[in-house]
């Protein structure tokens, strides 16, 4: 019975703490909003069988990509340039001999025999005349003008001996006879004709052409079957003999050449000539050393890298295998062994690390991908996409971490063009560079400027690879330009994948964190308006967080911006906090300290759930749980020990915050600058003893609460702080010159003590 007693009272006081937190607006028992990562997934940022499984498939990946394709002879050879060693077949390979197949095509070509057609109207003119001979031979009276006659027909037909001549002239119906044979020649005028017979298909070719004795093997026929009926053997034969004549290659005087058959039959005997294949024994010089390097030399070695991946031995695969393993995972482990020493705070968590080997993928895969490209140009030389992922990594984990991760991606990207250092000198230095212009990123148009930056870096410092191995002016000048061009073309396509990393780990970047820095924003727009004490407190704080940020090496951009969200949670109830109460109202007046203690414990939890209502970054949610840690509301605390009965003791937890203490420097130094500016305004003669004396005891309470322990800050960190912390509070909050009113005498002297005075404040207590 007894025993219920205190049980009952506690119901009972549960009871009337919740209707008491019901009048002000407050609630108990609320599920709230923490921002936390579910337990499953807190487990995989931190287990060490999830790290070993990420380094395992990283690995297996990375030898895959390399692997990949075929084996790559390097250096390249460039076409024009002189080789700088003596290059030998390495394995039997067969590779298209263009220039032995342009040698046979041209020989090909120059079988083409000459195609003509007989001048038809020459011929007819001819013929007419031989009629017009033989008729006035024939019907001369004077001998000596039928001689005349005769030799006229002799000197136009010299193919015919004096008899034949004279033979035709006295047949009857010569006239006749040569008038028919004319019809048959003129026919056969409008054939094209070749000395030899052309085997070119015409339904190929588009061209028809008949050779010589075709031509006149089709007049004997048809003068046969035309006179056979009507002219003895001697004459049919004499016939052949003139139609011979007109059409005969030892008559050029009849031909004019087909120009457009024979362009017509020389393309297609080109084009039947199949591409030619030599090959190239093991052993045999492919270029010697000083001698000029020609587009067959290029293909040569091509083909021969080629012949190497096709015939490598599964036995050699299975070790080139295992040695690409084997340098992989020790750069994997000593990139491990570096982030525990140096970066623990990354290698603690697998999102990071995974975003790390996600990077050196992409990475290693573009510029694996554009080696594809390499043979078809000299402008991508050198296809290294390294500062693609030094540029992610300088914007999400800083230009150290960048810095020191762009060394095994430039490693890696270097081992698929096989033992060369250029490769990799260019991908270490082109990274590098984009890690360090990432720093000045803050817009998204400075992408474009870090990509031209970055671009003519990368041109640079191949120009002087180039310079060093004797390349040509020209060649220097179209590989620099392609460099150029894959470092620009990098930085834009981290520029269009960033927000995607941003969103899929949860770290914001510099651009991002402008775009939450303008007062635009809903939560920050409220403040301004709902609570304006509490926003240019923010201001005040940002503006110390960032200072001291930058002179420690945190980042200033988080600082400030995290500084500003802060104190969001004071939106539920902006009136019980100071800086927004009404001059002599405070709404704590009427509370007990333990129910005002616990309003302003609040401010925290509600500030994570209008951070996490607004899909504010988990960086800024974590900033808003820590910028308190777990210190003590000591006011309350006091008024509640005041308060207590005799003999009864206030337990001290009930009044500390719930945390966690700050985990990064960034939160640390917003939880220094909150509790220094809201000391410092708590002076009512601010003088510069005071000041600083405000801002050493606090952070010094702050150190020995213990509220610093897990963080990274150093104490000569914290003396940097605490010397920005008081120049710019002694710049803020110094006293000024109490001007007089206006009709009050002894102006000199009531203008000038406040300055004097002011003076001696001014003095550092020495000791």
């Amino acid at each position: 019975m007894l025993m219920g007693v205190p049980k009952a009272f506690q119901f009972f006081s549960k009871v009337l703490r919740k209707r008491k937190l019901k009048r002000r607006g407050l609630s108990m028992g609320v599920k709230r909003k923490t921002g936390e990562t579910p337990s499953f997934l807190s487990f995989f940022q931190v287990s060490a069988v999830a790290r070993a499984a990420t380094a395992l498939l990283f690995v297996s990946l990375v030898v895959l990509i390399l692997q990949s394709g075929g084996y790559y002879y390097w250096p390249r050879l460039t076409v024009g340039e002189s080789a700088l060693e003596d290059v030998y077949a390495s394995i039997d390979f067969t590779f298209r001999d263009d220039a032995k197949t342009e040698s046979q095509r041209q020989e090909e070509a120059q079988r083409v025999p000459t195609v003509y057609k007989l001048d038809e109207r020459r011929v007819a003119q001819d013929l007419d005349k031989l009629i017009g001979l033989v008729r006035k031979a024939s019907q001369a009276k004077d001998p000596s003008s039928a001689t005349v006659l005769l030799n006229s027909v002799h000197e136009l037909l010299p193919s015919l001996g004096p008899d034949e001549v004279r033979q035709l002239v006295i047949t009857a119906n010569a006239t006749q006879l040569l008038s028919d044979l004319k019809q048959i020649i003129v026919g056969a005028c409008r054939n094209r004709i070749a000395p030899v017979a052309v085997l070119a298909p015409p339904e190929q070719t588009g061209v028809e052409v008949l050779s010589g004795d075709e031509v006149r093997a089709a007049l004997r026929d048809r003068i046969t079957k035309r006179f056979s009926s009507s002219v003895n053997d001697e004459m049919n034969r004499l016939l052949r003999v003139i139609a011979y004549h007109f059409t005969s290659d030892l008559t050029p005087a009849y031909r004019q050449d087909d120009t457009e058959a024979v362009n017509k039959l020389q393309a297609f005997a080109r084009k039947s000539v199949l591409e030619q294949f030599t090959t190239v024994k093991q052993g045999t010089k492919i270029i010697e050393r000083g001698n000029e390097i020609t587009p067959a030399h290029v293909i040569q070695v091509e083909e021969m890298r080629k012949a190497l991946s096709e015939k490598r031995s599964p036995r050699a695969r299975l070790f080139g295998l295992a040695g690409a393993a084997l340098v992989v995972s020790a750069m994997v482990v000593g990139s491990a062994v570096f982030l525990a020493r140096f970066h623990s705070d990354i290698f603690a968590s697998n999102s990071r690390l995974i975003l790390l080997a996600v990077l050196a993928l992409m990475s290693v895969g573009i510029s694996k991908v554009l080696t594809y490209m390499r043979p078809a140009s000299v402008f991508l030389g050198y296809p290294i996409a390294v500062p693609f992922g030094s540029f992610v990594i300088s914007m999400m984990l800083g230009l150290r971490l960048a810095a020191f991760v762009t060394i095994p991606m430039a490693i890696l990207v270097g081992m698929s063009f096989g033992s060369s250092l250029s490769p990799v000198l260019v991908g270490m230095l082109g990274g590098w560079a984009a890690a360090f212009f990432a720093g000045g990123v803050r817009h998204r148009k400075d992408f474009i400027k870090t990509g031209a930056a970055v671009g003519v870096v990368n041109g640079l410092i191949i120009a002087a690879i180039g310079a060093l191995t004797d390349a040509k002016v020209g060649t220097l000048v179209v590989q620099a330009g392609g460099g150029v061009a894959v470092a620009m073309g990098s930085i834009v396509l981290a520029a269009v994948f960033l927000p995607a990393f941003e969103w899929a780990f949860k770290i914001p970047t510099n651009v991002s964190l402008v775009e939450l820095a303008d007062s635009n924003h809903p939560l920050l727009k409220r403040l301004i308006m709902e609570a304006p004490g509490t926003y240019y407190h923010s201001l005040m704080v940002g503006n110390l967080a960032e200072s001291a940020a930058e002179a420690v090496g945190a980042n200033p951009l988080l600082a400030r911006v995290g500084s500003y969200f802060h104190d969001i949670g004071k939106l539920k109830k902006p009136l019980y906090f100071s800086e927004n109460e009404a001059f002599g109202k405070s709404k704590h007046a009427t509370l007990n300290p333990s129910m005002s203690n616990l309003i302003i414990l609040s401010h925290v939890k509600d500030g994570v759930d209008l951070a996490c209502k607004h899909k504010l970054n988990k960086i800024l949610i974590d900033i808003i749980k820590q910028h308190h840690g777990t210190s003590l509301d000591y006011y309350f605390y006091r008024r509640a020990e005041e308060s207590s009965e005799s003999g009864s003791t206030v337990d001290e937890k009930e009044f500390r915050y719930p945390g966690p203490r700050p985990q990064s420097r960034e939160g640390a130094i917003i939880m220094l600058a909150d509790s220094v500016e809201a000391a410092s305004r708590s002076l009512e003669k601010p003088a510069t003893p005071k000041i600083r004396a405000v801002v050493r005891n606090t952070i010094r309470m702050k150190f020995e609460d213990g509220q610093l322990d897990e963080c990274d800050l150093t104490l000569k960190d914290l003396h940097k702080i605490e010397g920005t912390f008081d120049r710019i509070l002694l710049n803020t909050l110094h006293q000024r010159v109490k001007y007089p009113e206006e009709g009050k005498e002894d102006k000199r002297e009531t203008n000038e003590r406040p300055v004097q005075e002011l003076a001696k404040g001014d003095e550092r207590p020495t000791k």
